[in-house]
């Protein structure tokens, strides 16, 4: 992702703000692009989200505490990925409805069934088709390796509600995988 040296700033913020401003680029665009990437499972629509993340960073950097910044780009981050993701989904079935029912859309290749049989992708997959919230606690959890008070700050969920919907995603994904690896 690149977002480096060639930051444009048009506003009202003073040097200080500034710098925090790159300081805070640099600390999180990692993670949240990664976790963009997850949720959505194509990098230059994560790049995409996560430069869109940074830009309202800057809009309202002034308003943010420091200790509330990660969450607040998780939740802005994971916001943006569900946005996008509900978009393809009006999108996909807008085409379909115009093309008589029909996808546009090239059905699977055996190169694809064969790049789908490692296991680390069909978990890919597994985690991207789970429903909200349990998706984006389980790439939180076990891909960020965020704690759960950090998840619970980002998701607006307490601790046990993340640990409970966490061992459901979990017990979902395990049950998925294990009737994939059955057949």
């Amino acid at each position: 992702m690149n977002t480096g040296c060639n930051l444009s700033f048009a506003g009202p913020y003073d040097g200080v703000m500034k710098r925090r401003f790159r300081r805070l680029v640099k600390e999180h665009q990692g993670q949240l692009f990664s976790l963009a990437y997850h949720l959505l499972g194509n990098s230059a629509e994560a790049e995409d989200v996560a430069q869109d993340v940074l830009v309202k960073l800057w809009q309202h950097l002034a308003g943010l505490e420091a200790e509330r910044v990660k969450p607040w780009l998780l939740r802005v981050t994971r916001n943006a990925c569900l946005d996008l993701l509900r978009r393809r989904r009006y999108s996909q079935a807008y085409v379909a409805e115009t093309v008589g029912g029909e996808p546009l859309a090239v059905t699977e290749t055996p190169l694809d069934r064969l790049s789908s049989s490692d296991l680390g992708q069909r978990l890919a997959q597994a985690i991207r088709e789970l429903d909200e919230p349990f998706r984006s606690l389980v790439v939180l959890r076990d891909v960020e390796e965020l704690n759960y008070q950090e998840i619970g700050q980002t998701l607006d969920l307490s601790d046990s509600q993340v640990k409970v919907y966490l061992h459901r995603a979990r017990r979902k994904l395990r049950k998925r995988l294990g009737s994939e690896l059955d057949d």
